[in-house]
């Protein structure tokens, strides 16, 4: 009897610590990524809404919540910062991703179709936990920015112009004609 209470008391210390250790364990770790837009030109007086993609090299890769097969879609309004939920990493390992801006169907509207590499790097820390490390490069393993920006730019809608294409002086040709 004095050996199954010792035991069950044993068995009830080894659970406790087992416990505590894991609540005391290091959060997982999480990689935040934003997106800088700049607008140039003539803007519309009501922003634009611009879609800014995310997808995983992996469709396993982890994802910010409401990803759908591997791809994460921001929607940003207007010129600023914007940034995708949180993503949470549970294992080691290294995770590609590729960030773009979705051309836009705005005729006068030229977006920008820079692409960006994103490796987050997931390894054990000295404390038995995780940590991530975020790296971003420009065009395939390019340039390493500081930051994932976007350029939109508008062209000038002069209302005197012609629509047509046409280019030459109206006035002119009323004159002559």
């Amino acid at each position: 009897m004095k050996k199954k209470v010792l035991s069950f008391i044993f068995s009830i210390l080894l659970l406790a610590c087992s416990l505590g250790i894991s609540a005391l364990a290091a959060e997982n770790p999480t990689a935040e990524l934003s997106v800088d837009i700049s607008v140039s030109g003539t803007a519309p007086a009501t922003p634009e809404e611009y879609a800014i993609e995310l997808k995983a090299a992996d469709p396993a890769n982890p994802m910010p919540e409401g990803s759908d097969s591997g791809v994460y879609t921001l929607l940003a309004k207007g010129k600023g910062t914007f940034g995708f939920p949180v993503i949470t990493y549970t294992r080691v390992g290294v995770y590609r991703y590729t960030v773009r801006q979705v051309p836009g169907a705005t005729p006068l509207c030229t977006y920008d179709d820079t692409v960006y590499s994103v490796c987050v790097t997931v390894i054990n820390d000295n404390a038995g936990g995780l940590e991530a490390y975020v790296t971003v490069r420009m065009n395939d393993g390019g340039d390493k920015p500081d930051n994932i920006s976007f350029k939109v730019s508008y062209k000038t809608d002069d209302p005197d112009q012609p629509q047509t294409g046409d280019t030459s002086d109206i006035e002119l040709w009323s004159i002559l004609m």
